[in-house]
């Protein structure tokens, strides 16, 4: 009969460089920097681990074998141990490996909880690597003592930031929990020492400068650690003067095949405002030539160049619900993000299939790309939970991919006012300045979307009180801030919710015609909505609304900049922050100094056509 295995079978592109010398390197989807730890247990009976080398790999395609290592635990347990290589065509490879098999004499096996060291396993002869690719791995054989001495496998001890992982059959374990730590020694007489690729970076948004950051994934495809690099942009086919780069001395040592992100610094303070098409070329690795001419060796991507930078804000658009048994973390994070970045932060608790939910949300793009509860993204960009963010850590740190968020340069500067109409009691009018800040005669992929926020929204019945799991202990969420809902019943009847959407308009794509060509570098856009609420059957009280307008990037869907005003009452003030169709000369503060952009509070504004007007910005 037949006896069952666990299957262990790792893709990813993370690897590691520990030369032997400058032919060879070790390479693998785990590296030391990642740590290990033991994942699991194997089953007694024949385990399989591999991982794959994918068909026709530009660096490793016809280079040879000559060792592989990895961790064991618990030598005891183990009563047979087998390390091989397979090609792809047989659906599973390691019941009759056909490239090599290597038997490991039991004795030589390297006990990692004891020594912590991993065991090498050198092949008779070296095995050459088929461009139609190969598993490489090795079987473990647990003996009747498993029980008592189970063997465990290791892998990274995050899974934070791997493509692939580790899936296990085991009960407690169907979960990605990181890449296996299983490595290949690999030679070539074609593998350099000094070589390197970046990858395409995409479309970035600079600001004019001398240090301008361009953020590029940089791999090393030589046997040598990247210490500096020399690279050239170009700009629409003209090349900028080489630049050099030094990677920071306390980082760990860059590893083969290893993806980097680094964050070069750009001359772009000669260059105009405007779109770009760029390309960048690594032309030196450790100052020798880079050794890589493969086509890979140049990325692409496309700069939007701003005049100067707008002021950022960022938008979380939380999913939540009160029939959400976890949900009440993303009240937390709401109100400790408002609170640690004011006006900079735009908070959205769009409700579902509770008494709060609209139908745009549940419908809506943005939804479309995360799933579950509790759940949100961050300038359409950025999927996380909305108080651990991308952290798989149950503390609070949704305020690291904020500061992220709103160290982006920002395309424009937007400012929105919102007030009753004094003789339409139920029309809102809503007022929206635009400022790009660099020059686009050919294409305008933007527009406007504009939502209706209320806070303290109250109901009566079940479907009103919010599931808190948090009071029956155990949640794993330590922090302070989490022990209110500790200490709360598991239905909460009494709870105002904050944040939330009752409308909207053109949430997906925004609305047709609100931002038009020409972009001048400069030259506010103005628009104007006349907001008819009056069949709004969620609305509870007019003296708690808020308007946020999200400038849509139509393309990308992304969100680019966004701003959020109070509803004022109808002419509760002489001043007024809703843009005129008059142009905006220069911003200046009440006691006369210039600004940038405006800022939060009263400032001046004076007119391309002389006249000087007070604005408030919320």
């Amino acid at each position: 009969m037949k006896m069952m295995r666990t299957i262990v079978l790792i893709a990813a592109w993370a690897v590691t460089t520990l030369t032997a010398n400058s032919a060879e390197t070790w390479w693998g989807y785990w590296t030391p920097r990642q740590g290990a730890e033991a994942k699991g247990s194997f089953e007694r009976g024949a385990n399989d681990v591999a991982i794959y080398v994918p068909r026709n790999h530009p660096q490793l395609a016809g280079s040879t074998v000559q060792a592989v290592r990895f961790y064991i635990g618990d030598k005891t347990a183990v009563t047979r141990l087998r390390v091989w290589m397979a090609t792809d065509i047989f659906s599973w490879a390691w019941e009759q490996p056909d490239i090599a098999v290597q038997e490991v004499n039991l004795t030589d096996i390297v006990d990692y909880e004891t020594d912590g060291q991993m065991m090498t396993v050198t092949f008779d002869k070296p095995v050459t690597l088929p461009p139609s690719g190969a598993y490489i791995g090795y079987t473990v054989t647990i003996g009747a003592a498993a029980a008592d001495h189970p063997c465990n496998l290791y892998c990274s001890t995050s899974s934070s930031g791997t493509r692939y992982g580790c899936y296990f059959q085991w009960s407690e374990m169907y979960k990605y929990i990181g890449n296996t730590a299983l490595q290949a020694l690999v030679s070539n007489e074609d593998l350099a020492e000094n070589a390197a690729i970046p990858s395409n970076f995409g479309t970035q948004v600079l600001s004019r400068g001398t240090h301008c950051p361009l953020n590029v994934t940089l791999t090393q495809t030589g046997t040598q650690p990247i210490h500096t690099i020399g690279y050239v942009l170009s700009l629409n086919a003209t090349d900028l003067p080489e630049q050099q780069y030094t990677l920071p001395a306390d980082n760990s040592p860059t590893t083969f095949l290893e993806p980097q992100n680094v964050t070069l610094p750009i001359d772009l303070n000669m260059a105009a405002a405007a779109r770009y098409n760029a390309t960048l070329r690594i032309t030196h690795v450790n100052g020798q030539p880079n050794a890589d001419q493969s086509a890979t060796a140049s990325a692409g991507g496309n700069i939007l160049l701003l005049q100067q930078p707008a002021l950022r804000r960022s938008v979380m658009e939380e999913f939540t619900g009160t029939w959400c048994t976890w949900c009440p973390r993303g009240i937390v994070a709401m109100r400790k993000l408002e609170a640690q970045f004011a006006d900079r932060f735009i908070g959205i608790a769009a409700h579902f299939d509770d008494p709060m939910q609209i139908p745009a949300y549940k419908t809506s793009r943005v939804k479309r790309m995360a799933s579950g509860l509790p759940n949100s993204v961050i300038d359409r960009t950025t999927v996380c939970d909305p108080y651990m963010g991308t952290s798989t850590e149950k503390h609070f740190h949704a305020d690291k991919d904020i500061e992220r968020a709103l160290a982006q340069p920002a395309v424009a500067d937007i400012t929105v006012a919102a007030q009753w109409d004094k003789d339409k009691t139920n029309v809102l009018n809503v007022g929206v300045q635009t400022t790009f800040w660099y020059h686009e005669t050919e294409t305008a992929p933007y527009s406007l979307a504009l939502i209706l926020l209320e806070n303290g929204m109250k109901g009566e019945g079940n479907d009103w009180r919010q599931v808190n799991r948090y009071a029956e202990g155990n949640s794993g969420f330590d922090d302070a801030d989490i022990a209110e809902f500790t200490a709360a019943p598991h239905y909460i009847t009494d709870i105002a919710y904050d944040h939330v959407p009752i409308d909207c308009v053109e949430l997906n794509y925004g609305i047709s015609g609100s931002i038009s060509l020409p972009l001048e570098s400069g030259k506010p856009q103005p628009f104007s909505y006349a907001w008819d609420v009056s069949q709004n059957t969620l609305l509870q009280d007019k003296s708690r609304l808020s308007v946020v307008v999200l400038l849509l990037n139509t393309q990308s869907g992304v969100i680019e900049n966004a701003a959020k005003v109070e509803v004022q009452s109808a002419g509760t003030t002489g001043i007024t922050s809703v843009p005129t169709d008059r142009g905006t000369a220069a911003y200046y503060t009440i006691d006369g100094r210039p600004l940038a952009h405006p800022q939060r509070g009263l400032n001046i504004v004076r007119r391309t056509d002389g006249t000087v007007q007070k604005i408030i910005v919320k």
